[in-house]
């Protein structure tokens, strides 16, 4: 699947920006997703798998002219064409999911909304997320966290959003005062208990968890 930013709106840079700032979120949520089995593991928890869909996601760049486009000169004018396959010249690859069938598309939380799933699969993601913010000292959230969900209840999520202490994830990013919402609302459930994550209203107000300057790359220290 190809991706790219709408052009109302947007631009060249902002549509180049945004994608990189989306494949760095799949990335790193890959990564967390990993750390949150390993988690499973230690206590003898098996969970559905989860993912992100970044098995070989890449951002590419057009080695040719794109030719003359016809996308409004300003944000006034609502009619373009979007069925051309590049308006841009940079671009979003990752694997197409399958979506229909014995497969389900879901949206488990909003961009502001926290996740407060009651089904078993709901409650895993929602662990998911607690994990992500305890292992980055409540200085970084997964949001707006939608997948699709297969038969065997494993779960590949895409087209993450994100908000940090910093505030510089991407234009999605509201800064600490969703994180702080986010802990706040937060209530542990069974999966959250049986992996004994730590509440996050407790970590959020700690000193030691307190907001604090700091992107994604320096909590994973990169």
């Amino acid at each position: 699947a190809l991706f790219m930013h709408k052009p109302v709106g947007s631009s060249n840079d902002l549509n180049k920006a945004g994608l990189h700032a989306e494949l760095d979120l799949l990335v790193q949520g890959n990564g967390f997703a990993q750390s949150f089995k390993l988690r499973a593991s230690a206590v003898g928890l098996k969970l559905p798998d989860i993912k992100y869909n970044a098995e070989n996601a890449f951002v590419g760049t057009i080695t040719t002219p794109l030719p003359a486009s016809p996308l409004p000169v300003d944000d006034a004018v609502v009619e373009f064409d979007e069925d051309r396959s590049l308006l841009f010249d940079t671009f979003l690859v990752v694997p197409l999911l399958q979506t229909r069938g014995i497969f389900t598309e879901r949206k488990f939380s909003g961009n502001m909304q926290t996740g407060d799933n009651t089904d078993y699969v709901g409650e895993v993601v929602d662990a998911f997320a607690h994990h992500f913010l305890e292992e980055t000292s409540c200085m970084f959230m997964l949001a707006d966290i939608q997948g699709v969900v297969g038969p065997d209840c494993s779960i590949t999520l895409f087209d993450p959003q994100a908000h940090s202490t910093a505030g510089d994830s991407g234009k999605w990013d509201q800064g600490s005062n969703v994180i702080k919402k986010f802990c706040d609302e937060h209530h542990c459930n069974r999966v959250c208990r049986q992996l004994k994550l730590k509440s996050l209203k407790d970590q959020y107000h700690d000193s030691s968890c307190s907001p604090r300057n700091g992107s994604l790359a320096f909590i994973l220290g990169e």
